[in-house]
């Protein structure tokens, strides 16, 4: 463990790695001196074995943008489970022949925290993670986003957000006005679990899968140009060769 931590680049980067080890044993009421259990034990010595496949993995940060791009998109995905809550952001570009391509910008996951919190609660959490991590990418790229699309599979979230207006519990409240803050209420949408490539992150990942996976190549149905339901905000299956109007506007052709 000492040697682990060492290696690491910041003393803020070892105490989140030192905090998300330990967190699991805590859940499991474990004592600083109590011999671990076995499974956990053993989960530890596969992870750790696992991190000197790190030493090759690799993630393209050219997001094949050019002078032909006519459109870029900032699209930023939230889910939490029991374990975790994350958050993962794609740059769409889409030039003048309507060819649209998707682009890993940054994710980041973190362990639930030890005491328990509903998963509402959580999903909130990750909506709040996605929410920092869309700042800090509007400030550290020169990237103009036409548009920014933020995404939710909980309904709870979404109606959360959008009723910040009404009375709320004091932690709903707070995480909401954050939110609210540097987004607005039309920039977020629920997506289908199913189509919500951050799911990927509440489960956990080896360096084996997670290069192929849709966390790093993002969502097929990103290439196609949004179509929003107007009633649950969500993105729609779309017929090929149509036009897609969004807010009275024409924004692409799928070909």
């Amino acid at each position: 463990m000492d040697d682990l931590l060492v290696s690491l680049q910041s003393r803020e980067e070892a105490a989140d790695v030192k905090a998300e080890i330990i967190a699991p044993l805590a859940k499991d009421g474990q004592q600083w001196d109590s011999v671990i259990d076995k499974n956990l034990g053993d989960q530890f010595t596969d992870w750790v074995g696992e991190l000197n496949a790190g030493e090759v993995f690799e993630v393209s940060r050219w997001y094949e943008t050019s002078s032909e791009n006519i459109r870029n998109e900032l699209h930023v995905f939230g889910d939490a489970s029991e374990d975790a809550f994350c958050a993962v952001a794609y740059l769409v570009t889409e030039n003048n022949q309507s060819e649209r391509k998707v682009a890993f910008i940054i994710g980041k996951a973190r362990v639930a925290p030890v005491k328990h919190h509903t998963i509402p609660k959580l999903d909130l959490m990750a909506a709040l993670t996605g929410n920092r991590l869309k700042d800090t990418i509007m400030k550290e790229h020169s990237i103009h986003f036409h548009k920014v699309f933020m995404w939710s599979d909980s309904t709870t979230t979404i109606q959360w957000i959008r009723s910040s207006n009404e009375k709320q519990p004091t932690f709903v409240a707070n995480r909401v006005a954050e939110i609210l803050d540097t987004s607005t209420v039309d920039e977020w949408h629920h997506v289908e679990c199913a189509k919500n490539p951050a799911d990927l992150g509440t489960r956990g990942l080896s360096f084996d899968d997670i290069a192929n996976s849709n966390w790093i190549k993002g969502p097929d149905w990103l290439l196609q140009a949004i179509l929003l339901n107007e009633d649950n905000q969500h993105p729609v299956e779309q017929d090929m060769n149509v036009q897609v109007y969004l807010a009275n506007e024409v924004i692409g052709v799928v070909d």
